[in-house]
């Protein structure tokens, strides 16, 4: 189930999707920094699985169509984040700049997922090993998501959240990393959000070494906290 919890401000809007009662304290801050003149909207799910991923989408589209939005910026936490990447796919320019806190390409990975992304890891990018009509997975998919984006990993990310981060942060084309300190600065965290969504939505091809050295410093930072 997804449902709308709060719509407040004006001007473009930000879609912020979160699992029930999570992520509280940065949610707080963040329609705190938003204030009245952006508009800031706060949707909550039941907790997100690989079972009702399809429904919580097909809830999300209605909704969307329900708003008449022409174009979104998308703030997605823990396992909601897998639920705004689909979105994403299934209509590419809906999306303005997209932010992944605890970003994660599928809810839970199983043994059979696992064995998936090491094949798919030996072919070229963007090449799924999958059939069409599989199962979706995003990890094959990420570098035709060419919206900005920026991948927060907090001090609460579990190690499968951190190595989801890494992976983003390897194959989206136009990644920013952040991560938070072990002590959280909540206005700080915030600040660097909605600075963000100022970000133009066209930029260039980031260079993958680049993006691959935040990976690597990010991951080890977790690695040793």
């Amino acid at each position: 189930m997804l449902q709308e919890i709060s719509d407040s401000g004006r001007g473009k809007p930000t879609l912020v999707l979160r699992e029930r009662g999570a992520y509280a304290e940065y949610i707080l801050s963040l329609q705190q920094t938003f204030g009245p003149e952006r508009r800031i909207v706060l949707l909550e799910t039941e907790r997100v699985t690989n079972q009702n991923l399809d429904t919580l989408l097909s809830e999300f589209e209605k909704y969307y169509s329900s708003k008449s939005f022409r174009q979104v910026s998308l703030i997605g936490f823990g396992r909601c984040s897998s639920l705004c990447e689909r979105f994403i796919f299934a209509g590419l320019a809906r999306c303005r700049t997209l932010c992944l806190v605890d970003g994660v390409t599928k809810p839970s990975p199983g043994f059979r997922e696992r064995v998936f992304e090491k094949l798919e890891q030996s072919l070229p990018l963007g090449l799924p090993f999958r059939a069409p009509k599989a199962k979706f997975y995003a990890t094959s998919l990420l570098q035709r998501l060419r919206c900005p984006t920026l991948v927060v990993v907090t001090p609460g990310a579990s190690q499968y959240e951190v190595e989801e981060s890494r992976v983003l942060l390897h194959r989206l084309p136009i990644a920013w990393g952040e991560l938070l300190g072990a002590t959280v600065d909540f206005e700080a965290f915030a600040r660097r959000v909605v600075d963000f969504q100022q970000v133009p939505a066209k930029r260039p091809q980031k260079n993958a070494r680049t993006q691959a050295q935040s990976a690597d410093k990010q991951a080890a930072a977790s690695s040793h906290g």
